[in-house]
């Protein structure tokens, strides 16, 4: 699966309407024989970090995340995984929502 993203250009300072932008790709393109269903997309490595990076309020330290290059990898590979993720198949509804 691969999501594609519309990104809007916005004019720093004027009133006009906004214009669409190029289309960017988000994630990597998978083949449906690697695809997993989205019910095996771990999210375990992902709330590690929101735990570790983001305070009570939800501001997030990113100057130490980025500092961390075990962290750094961690979010990278979590990043990589929904790609691999089939949104034609049966998942609950939490799962469906967590996507």
């Amino acid at each position: 699966m691969l999501a594609i993203l519309s990104l809007v250009t916005v004019p720093a300072i004027s009133n006009t309407t906004l214009l669409a932008g190029t289309k960017v790709h988000v994630g990597v393109s998978v083949p449906a024989a690697q695809q997993v269903s989205m019910e095996e997309i771990q999210f375990g490595d992902w709330d590690r970090l929101l735990k570790r990076y983001v305070d009570q309020d939800g501001n997030v330290d990113y100057a130490s995340w980025k500092q961390s290059a075990v962290d750094t990898r961690s979010l990278d590979q979590f990043l990589s995984r929904p790609s691999t993720a089939n949104a034609q198949t049966q998942a609950s509804g939490k799962v469906k929502l967590a996507f």
